[in-house]
């Protein structure tokens, strides 16, 4: 299945026409307030907290008009998510299994995931152009105060930084679909093997390939 997570989307939703600064703001401010870890399972404030994110993140998620292969596209988070509850779980050495961590796993894998939903609509809404003019607001005001701030120009590394991950679904995609078409079904373990080594190789140079492409391109529309 093909994964297009954080990948730019056109449309013409509310989140669409929210500006690309407050998006970014919002991004922020909701993943440390998702990820601050106060109180216990027993207070009525963890309860509040975790049932206010859920309808946040729910929230932003309709407002950018709900398509199924958004959530679908969170299937990657939810495997990341099951693999750290069971080793937060079971104890593969002892044998021994801990409430504790199973309750900590899940948390964590509730946090990832809303986390990577709101994230995955903010960057659905957003082009690359959006995010870079976003963040060069930001440059341009501390460049008032730190002048080096323009010289160093980290609103071009940071919009590249964020862009580059979309970037690594479509192109994996791409290579793996690429990698089927030419490869029998009927093969050897070790012949996989060698398929994934090609494939991997092929994304790192693809990679570096549209990075640079990508750099030069946003350069031209400083």
């Amino acid at each position: 299945m093909a994964v297009t997570l954080f990948s730019y989307q056109k449309g013409t939703s509310p989140m669409h026409r929210i500006p690309a600064l407050v998006k970014i703001i919002f991004l922020l401010i909701f993943s440390i307030f998702v990820c601050f870890n106060k109180g216990q399972a027993s207070d009525l404030a963890f309860y509040i907290k975790n049932a206010s994110c859920i309808f946040i993140a729910l929230l932003i998620f309709f407002i950018a008009s709900p398509s199924v292969k958004t959530l679908l596209a969170l299937q990657p988070v939810l495997f990341l998510g099951f693999l750290v509850t069971l080793f937060k779980t079971f104890d593969f050495i002892t044998f021994t299994f801990s409430k504790e961590g199973l309750i900590e796993g899940l948390l964590y894998t509730l946090r990832f995931l809303l986390t990577s939903l709101v994230a995955s609509v903010v960057f659905k809404t957003t082009s690359s152009i959006q995010i870079k003019d976003a963040l060069e607001q930001v440059q341009n005001c501390l460049a008032k105060i730190l002048p080096v701030i323009k010289k160093i120009n980290p609103a071009l590394l940071l919009s590249l930084t964020i862009n580059f991950i979309p970037m690594i679904f479509d192109t994996w995609n791409k290579i793996e679909l690429a990698a089927k078409a030419r490869s029998p079904k009927k093969r050897f373990s070790i012949f996989k093997i060698r398929i994934f080594y090609a494939e991997f190789s092929a994304l790192f140079s693809c990679l570096l390939y549209k990075a640079e492409i990508t750099r030069k391109a946003l350069l031209n529309r400083s």
